[in-house]
């Protein structure tokens, strides 16, 4: 399950079947998901460093339950998403 929250005013929520082969699946699904045209990073709110964010390089440092922050490459909008 996905929580994301596109700005402070935008949070949507979507459920995942099975955990995706990579960030960049994640990336794809999440873009359709949410018909987003703009490239972006993730980071995540890391529970080993009381939530501190840190980019996501690789699908296995996800944790089964995160909250993901989605950061428009070339803009100032963040969003968060959670799994």
């Amino acid at each position: 399950m996905i929580l994301c929250v596109i700005d402070a005013d935008h949070t949507r929520k979507i459920n995942l079947s099975s955990r995706p082969a990579s960030v960049d699946d994640l990336i794809n699904i999440l873009k359709a998901k949410f018909e987003f045209d703009d490239d972006f990073r993730l980071q995540y709110e890391d529970p080993d460093f009381d939530g501190q964010l840190t980019y996501l390089m690789d699908i296995e440092e996800l944790p089964q339950k995160a909250t993901l922050h989605l950061l428009v490459e070339g803009g100032d909008t963040s969003s968060t998403a959670d799994t």
